[in-house]
């Protein structure tokens, strides 16, 4: 019968008109009790007028075609209300579900009475939908009713949003998420059971798309990671988000970096950090947080004993702004990495940051880079450490100073204090940028000897230090170029003998003076033209004018001055260590 039926429906699109059609047409719908009376009534119309009804004129035929198709409308339409009442019964309602069971019924009713009124009910979308809504109570993705929102609003859905649904991360970066699909994204997240990590930045979220995220806030119990960097929320996004990021007690991690926040955020910033229990990280980067802001930071920073890392690089934090952040942080006890780069932190700001070493028993990691910390600043926390480090009180391992304006002389400060240190755990400095002298790296070289897992980055060697003193000497200190050849220092990756060597052509332990004079450039060694015509002169072998370097090295000539044999002092640096 189920092969035949699907024969004579396949070939009724040719059927012409016949009085069987109209005798069929004559039942009512009560009389359609089952799929079995329709389906015996066709065949039997097949098998009986087939034949005689191929004579037919076309016109008829197409009248009498839309009526077996208005039947078979009626029959469909008959199947989805029973469909339909069995959806809607409500056995037992248990209070926690009755509300969620009225909202999908009042749902329901709503398509079914749009899908009627504009006769799709036909279309296979209203196949698809009535699918789905069987499988909406039983989804713990959100998949279908994500699918299910897409089919009621006519878009269709992202693949990569039903491919990472059932995963843990949802990553929807630079995807240019309008008010629509935040809507329909969110009703798959309120459902949702998997994601624990969701990702929205750089989106510009309009309100109505906060608005659909704080329900997402409210009854999701399982993401723990929200990302809305660059966002732009500003001022009144975030007041969307407000109340449910108070209350919420599973997100531990919230990146709200880049979102123009500013200081009229910052009262609500604090609460959050009072009022929230679970928040571990808190990303406040590139949000023009000044002073008035900071203070207000800094008091829930010092109260707030959750949070285990904060970022607030990139802002305009400075003066009694950045003493007030400093203040907290020296009063919290359970913040381990803090982020400070890109503020003003400098005179008492920067004292108060030793005082967070010497202070603070948690803090692991501490990034300082560009910011204003000048020699006092940073020697002050040299000798912080070495207190922290000797009481046993301090778990500091990173510390980040790069490209701050520290000299040559407060660095060497610094590393004297360090050097003092019998045990240190301490792992890695940060100072790129900072230019170091030979003194300074004597004792970089000393300690990271000492101390085997200690790793310290820095800026260019120089030669000269860069004081204020040593500037204003004609450019520094002038090295003795006869020093400087035997030593064999290793100079920004270069050693002074090989890279003459590489001038030497022929091989000859020989250059000339303007060869010499190049070599020296290369190495970036300040030197005046009186030197190097004198040492000319000395290593002038045979009177041609060329510098026999190689044989002086084998000679090993002690024609050094009296400071320089001094097994303290220092090539680069004749007029002795800084005091």
């Amino acid at each position: 019968m189920d092969a035949n039926l699907s024969k004579t429906r396949a070939r009724s699109r040719l059927w012409p008109p016949s009085k069987s059609t109209t005798t069929v047409l004559n039942f009512t719908t009560n009389d359609l009790n089952t799929s079995n009376d329709v389906d015996f009534k066709l065949d039997e119309y097949h098998e009986t007028d087939l034949e005689s009804d191929m004579t037919e004129n076309s016109k008829s035929q197409e009248t009498s075609h839309n009526q077996l198709t208005d039947f078979q409308s009626l029959d469909e339409f008959s199947k989805r209300k029973k469909i339909d009442s069995r959806l809607q019964k409500s056995p037992t309602i248990s209070p926690n579900n009755e509300k969620k069971i009225s909202i999908n019924s009042k749902i329901i009713d709503e398509v079914n009475v749009k899908l009627y009124n504009e006769k799709s009910y036909l279309n296979t979308d209203y196949d698809k939908i009535m699918s789905l809504i069987g499988q909406l109570k039983h989804d713990t993705t959100g998949i279908s009713h994500y699918l299910y929102f897409c089919a009621l609003n006519g878009v269709s859905p992202l693949r990569y949003v039903i491919q990472n649904l059932g995963k843990e991360k949802l990553s929807l970066q630079h995807r240019g998420i309008g008010n629509l699909e935040m809507k329909l994204i969110t009703e798959a997240l309120r459902h949702n059971t998997t994601i624990t990590w969701l990702d929205l930045s750089y989106n510009v979220l309009e309100l109505s798309s906060l608005s659909f995220l704080s329900k997402v806030l409210k009854e999701n119990t399982f993401i723990q990671t929200l990302l809305l960097s660059e966002c732009k929320l500003r001022k009144d996004g975030l007041m969307e988000l407000f109340n449910d990021l108070i209350k919420n007690v599973t997100i531990k991690n919230l990146d709200l970096s880049g979102c123009d926040l500013g200081d009229s955020s910052c009262s609500m910033l604090a609460e959050i950090l009072t009022m929230n229990r679970v928040l571990t990280y808190l990303n406040l980067a590139r949000n023009q947080i000044g002073s008035d802001g900071a203070e207000l930071l800094g008091d829930a920073i010092s109260s707030n004993d959750t949070l285990f890392k904060i970022d607030l690089s990139w802002n305009s934090i400075a003066n009694k702004g950045a003493l007030d952040i400093a203040k907290g942080l020296k009063e919290n006890i359970h913040i381990s990495v803090c982020y400070l780069s890109w503020n003003g932190f400098s005179d008492k700001s920067g004292l108060e940051v030793a005082q967070i070493i010497k202070e603070n028993t948690t803090l692991e990691e501490l990034y300082l880079q560009h910011n204003r910390i000048s020699d006092k600043e940073i020697e002050t926390i040299g000798q912080a450490i070495y207190m922290a480090t000797d009481s046993g009180e301090t778990k500091l391992r990173v510390l980040g100073v790069s490209s701050n304006p520290i000299s040559t002389k407060g660095l060497y400060n610094f590393f004297k204090q360090i050097t003092k240190c019998q045990s240190l755990k301490l792992k890695q400095i940060m100072m790129e940028e900072i230019p170091v002298d030979f003194e300074c790296m004597q004792l970089i070289e000393s300690l990271e000897k000492t101390f085997t897992e200690l790793c310290i980055t820095h800026g260019p060697q120089l030669i000269v230090g860069n004081t204020q003193d040593d500037v204003q000497s004609e450019g520094g200190t002038f090295v003795d170029l006869l020093f400087l050849l035997k030593s064999q220092v290793n100079y920004n990756g270069k050693i002074f003998t090989d890279v003459l060597q590489n001038m030497d052509i022929n091989k000859k332990g020989a250059v000339s003076v303007l060869q010499f004079i190049e070599a020296l450039k290369i190495m970036g060694v300040n030197y005046k033209y009186e030197q190097v015509n004198d040492l000319q002169q000395r290593l002038n072998k045979y009177g041609d004018g060329t510098i026999y370097f190689k044989d002086y090295l084998k000679k090993n000539v002690d024609s050094l001055t009296p400071e320089a044999n001094s097994s303290n002092s220092s090539p680069f640096r004749l007029n002795g260590s800084y005091s």
